[in-house]
């Protein structure tokens, strides 16, 4: 999958906004995988979901591989368990 760099600065300023079938391409391009899970809307999350916007995209990458990195350990002792 390839994207112009206009089109991802489109997408980062809020300009447009990708399709659900763009977002599983990109989703699946960085090695990961697009799952949902249904629940009542409130706003909790906002705080969150404003504080990422600010930062700069390489933040968030930096911030999402921190994340990953530290459940790392924890997907190991679940596919021990998993195994028995």
């Amino acid at each position: 999958m390839k994207r112009s760099q206009s089109q991802i600065a489109r997408w980062e300023r809020g300009d447009v906004r990708p399709s659900l079938e763009t977002l599983r391409e990109l989703i699946r391009a960085c090695g990961l995988e697009l799952w949902f899970r249904m629940a009542n809307y409130d706003d909790s999350y906002v705080p969150d979901i404003a504080e990422n916007l600010r930062l700069t995209p390489a933040e968030r990458v930096t911030r999402a591989a921190a994340w990953v990195n530290a459940l790392r350990p924890w997907e190991a002792a679940l596919e021990v368990a998993r195994r028995g």
